[in-house]
């Protein structure tokens, strides 16, 4: 599919567990996390911010796990009786307020591949009480679920993590139901002649350690797969000011040695993408 399944070489597998296997181990032990270090690299707009009635339904715990770009609530129009999956679930703050919205009649599922993301998700489900959600050890490329299953598929900030894009999308589409719907929060580069792979170490300093896909070839990734009224909604572009910030704010400044501002000028974006089958 040429460019679309991004063979760039990025962030192994054990590599992504090992990060966000360390952040539920501090966050376990009562530490605070930076802003630099959950991630929320959009957290001045908005669009991206988790309102009180939103993280009321959120345990403590999960909350400060939260290593999303933006919230996928904004687009995704979850009511009562839905079926959800949410992918790359981590301590399980989508899935907590996915449950609220579907109510005792619908039922959220919450996919992710690290084991101490799990067993947090899990502590705080006990400790809220929360019982139409379920928390599954997986992996996004290989969902362990029937086909047409589900009426949402959500994911935040995720798929940048995974090498082979194409088939974590395809993966979605499989089960999701006929007429369900896909809201994800992502990165896209435009604006650059560049490669997925020249750009490898400048989309890590946003925390997209595996690469982060061309808007067209996004775009033609989805369509090619099956999926229908796909739009790729940017909020936030990133100067080359603001990538020097947070690359300097996570020690990752060499990522950008090499690169001219010219070069990396509002060339990545903060994006929802929405798609239906």
């Amino acid at each position: 599919m040429g460019k679309t399944s991004c063979c760039c070489a990025g962030t192994s597998r054990d590599e992504v567990q090992k990060e966000y296997a360390e952040v539920a181990k501090r966050v376990v032990t009562g530490e605070t996390l930076g802003c630099a270090e959950t991630n929320h690299v959009g957290a001045s707009d908005e669009r991206c911010i988790y309102d009180d009635e939103l993280t009321e339904a959120v345990p403590e715990k999960s909350l400060c796990c939260c290593r999303g770009c933006a919230n996928p609530f904004n687009r995704a129009e979850l009511t009562p009786g839905m079926k959800i999956l949410d992918l790359g679930s981590g301590g399980g703050t989508d899935a907590f307020i996915a449950a609220k919205k579907v109510g005792e009649t619908g039922f959220v599922y919450g996919l992710d591949m690290t084991q101490e993301m799990i067993d947090l998700a899990n502590e705080s489900k006990s400790e809220a009480g929360v019982e139409n959600v379920e928390f599954v050890k997986g992996f996004l490329e290989e969902l362990p679920f029937e086909d047409e299953t589900f009426d949402y598929v959500l994911s935040n900030c995720v798929i940048n993590l995974c090498t082979d894009k194409t088939q974590v999308i395809r993966e979605a589409f499989r089960v999701l139901k006929p007429g369900g719907k896909m809201v994800a929060t992502d990165f896209v580069i435009e604006n650059t002649s560049m490669t997925s792979s020249e750009l490898l170490g400048v989309g890590a300093v946003l925390g997209a350690t595996s690469g982060v896909l061309r808007k067209d070839d996004y775009e033609n990734t989805l369509s090619e797969i099956g999926f229908k009224t796909i739009d790729i909604e940017e909020f936030e572009v990133y100067s080359s000011c603001s990538l020097k910030g947070t690359a300097k704010d996570k020690g990752l400044e060499e990522n950008l040695a090499g690169f001219s501002d010219d070069d990396i000028n509002n060339v990545f974006a903060s994006c929802y993408v929405k798609a239906s089958k």
